[in-house]
């Protein structure tokens, strides 16, 4: 069965690429999209575009739906976020971290969080604290440029591997197609984007790039048996890194208390499913054509 998929994926490779530069276009509009009607081409949280933070001692389970519409309605802002604090020895729920723009007083939060639960917290199960706007644009900065020098060591690696500028770019293109992948999906989704989210995504152009790099090795560089087994010898490889990597962080999300964990795993997680799709229906096909035309 298995080898009949393969057979087909490999004969009708040039179909197959439509599908992720299909998907490249979507992603793209999706961005586009969340910029035309948010004014960013992401969702941001606190961290990156400043904020205060309301964080309070409470073992219930709430509603956060009502929480957040109710805080949005009491407090004047739409921009309101909700996480849940879990306990790292029983995932049991310890309290809540409401996150919202600035120039929302602690006074005005803590006020709206009592008359939501209909109890007093005492200043023992409080935390307040704010971001200035200033130096989370600061850290966007910082973060785009670890991106933009993530990807030109990536690229600089490849083409000195392979003493080729072709494999190169399918291979940075590929990459590029994964990581807008992972933020057209979090637009899709409303979820934001974070400090702990710029390092997962360089994570994922190294993992990305290992992969993409496997595959060029063996459609390029590599001369033994004939193409047709090399990149099934690949594929076997790719595909036992994935799933071990989907089984790892699919335990990191599920298990794990720690809200950044979770976000990072979630993260990897969309990216390594993009990173099947493109390196196989996109880098593959273009260096096999790229192949093709030197013949």
């Amino acid at each position: 069965m298995l080898n009949k998929l393969f057979d087909l994926y490999f004969k009708h490779y040039k179909k197959i690429l439509i599908i992720p530069l299909l998907l490249l276009v979507f992603n793209v509009f999706i961005i586009l999209n969340t910029y035309w009607t948010t004014g960013s081409p992401v969702y941001m949280d606190s961290s990156l575009k400043g904020g205060v933070s309301f964080t309070f001692s409470y073992n219930s389970e709430i509603n956060l739906e009502d929480f957040k519409e109710y805080l949005s309605n009491n407090i004047g802002s739409d921009d309101v976020d909700v996480i849940i604090l879990r306990s790292q020895l029983t995932n049991s729920i310890i309290g809540y971290d409401v996150q919202t723009e600035e120039g929302v007083t602690q006074e005005v939060l803590q006020s709206a969080v009592e008359d939501y639960l209909n109890t007093a917290l005492s200043n023992d199960d409080i935390s307040f604290g704010t971001q200035s706007s200033v130096i989370g644009e600061s850290f966007l900065s910082d973060s785009l440029w670890l991106l933009l020098i993530g990807f030109a060591l990536m690229s600089l690696v490849s083409y000195f591997y392979f003493k080729n500028l072709i494999p190169a770019l399918s291979i940075t293109f590929s990459t590029f197609s994964d990581i807008l992948g992972i933020i057209a999906l979090f637009n899709l989704f409303q979820i934001k984007i974070s400090v702990a989210t710029i390092g997962a995504l360089l994570m994922m152009i190294g993992y990305s790039t290992d992969s993409d790099i496997l595959l060029a090795t063996n459609i390029i560089k590599r001369k033994e048996g004939s193409l047709k087994d090399r990149m099934k010898k690949a594929i076997n490889t790719e595909m036992t890194m994935a799933f071990a990597a989907i089984i790892t962080f699919s335990i990191m999300y599920f298990l794990s208390s720690v809200e950044v964990i979770k976000h990072i795993a979630l993260v990897l997680l969309a990216g390594i499913l993009f990173d099947i799709i493109n390196t196989w229906g996109e880098n593959a096909s273009l260096q096999r054509l790229y192949m093709e035309s030197r013949k």
